[in-house]
């Protein structure tokens, strides 16, 4: 079961930072700038791999804040 919400999670994580980066290329056309690449697949790719180091090394990091 927790495998699942892991899945969830950074499925939804990759989701959110394509939503975040269409709307970044929304304004930055708006103020006349040209953005030549802009593809889904690798930025959700991204997102995704960056939200499932976050829960693999997040506990880990969290153990070494609680001791500072």
């Amino acid at each position: 079961m927790r495998t699942k919400n892991i899945i969830l999670f950074s499925f939804i994580s990759g989701i959110f930072l394509i939503f975040l980066i269409s709307i970044w290329k929304i304004l930055a056309t708006l103020q006349g700038l040209s953005i030549k690449s802009f593809n889904i697949e690798i930025i959700f790719i991204f997102g995704f791999l960056i939200s499932l180091a976050h829960l693999g090394l997040g506990d880990r990091f969290g153990i070494m804040w609680v001791h500072f």
